[in-house]
């Protein structure tokens, strides 16, 4: 097996376990979606704050793409949000199998994309 096919099985086999265990935190959490998805945020907003401040970037608001960014993080928002209250609502193997169909329905809809 080549380098890079070697280093593209690991990765795909490390995804598929934080996946997994993103679904095991959620479901022991005792949060309810809405707060635990608060809280991911939260968490998001200071790494990307110190990773600005470490690499001296700046996180201005005056871009030309705010549009799509706010666009893209109201789709993940509410991706979050119906991920965790999948897992709240039934298991987290569900909501984890639910959550990797998510390829197959880019493949399809890419094209019309």
């Amino acid at each position: 097996m080549s380098h890079a096919r070697r280093n593209a099985v690991l990765l795909l086999h490390g995804i598929v376990f934080i996946w997994g265990f993103t679904g095991i935190l959620g479901k022991l959490i005792q949060q309810d979606a809405l707060q635990l998805v608060y809280t991911r945020t939260a968490i998001a907003v200071i790494g990307l704050g110190i990773g600005a401040v470490w690499m001296r970037r700046s996180l201005s608001p005056r871009t030309p793409d705010m549009r799509q960014y706010l666009l893209t993080g109201i789709l993940i928002l509410g991706h979050w949000i119906t991920f965790y209250g999948a897992i709240k609502m039934s298991t987290a193997s569900i909501a984890v199998a639910c959550l990797s169909t998510s390829t197959v329905f880019t493949a399809l809809l890419e094209p019309f994309w």
